[in-house]
């Protein structure tokens, strides 16, 4: 891997609680694309990436991630360290116009693609293990009620 793209993914909310699915932040179609309104927060790498993938909710209470260019109008990014000398941001989406194409292919799964991009985060040492044992278990939860 040569670095030469950075992404942020931005799946936490003001109030989301550790719950994955707990999403506020919502896209709605307009003309041949989408826009996306609502607040991030706590997204590792958001001032350094070229990409930003958001989760949000659709029109029909869909979850989705979406592609975001961090530059586009509408989006703000305030910047802070972490604790352990990283740096993170939160993150506001007034009126932000997507491509028809923002939503990813895999977003029909999105709540899967999100724990497993978790999972993958705390075996390579990117996100602690108790923050992410935590969201496991309320994602294992929720998967459980819902196909109940």
């Amino acid at each position: 891997m040569a670095g030469e793209l950075q992404l942020a993914l931005g799946f936490a909310e003001p109030d989301s609680r550790y719950q994955l699915d707990a999403v506020q932040t919502r896209v709605r179609r307009a003309g041949a694309g989408w826009i996306l309104d609502g607040n991030k927060c706590v997204v590792l790498n958001a001032a350094n990436a070229d990409v930003l993938l958001l989760s949000a909710r659709d029109e029909q209470d869909r979850l989705g991630i979406y592609q975001v260019d961090p530059s586009a109008q509408g989006v703000t990014l305030q910047s802070y360290p972490t604790i352990d000398g990283a740096r993170a941001a939160d993150i506001g989406l007034r009126g932000v116009q997507l491509a028809a194409d923002a939503r990813l292919e895999a977003a029909d799964d999105a709540l899967e693609a999100l724990q497993s991009v978790i999972d993958r985060a705390v075996l390579r040492g990117v996100l602690h293990k108790n923050t992410a044992a935590h969201r496991k278990a309320r994602l294992a939860k929720h998967l459980a009620a819902s196909k109940a």
